[in-house]
């Protein structure tokens, strides 16, 4: 491979690293998100097993 090459993969390479770095970011929002509201709902449900 010469240069060109070379310089074009690790380019490639580069911004498929940083698309997998944006997808994990993202589903580490949605897990977050998840746990709230599972936790939530987990309150909610020990106050109205309390209260029954």
């Amino acid at each position: 491979m010469d240069k060109e090459q070379l310089e074009k993969a690790r380019k490639a390479i580069i911004a498929l690293a940083n698309r997998i770095k944006d997808f994990f970011r993202a589903l580490e929002e949605k897990v977050k998100s998840i746990t709230q509201s599972l936790n939530r709902y987990v309150s909610e449900y020990k106050v109205y097993k309390t209260n029954k």
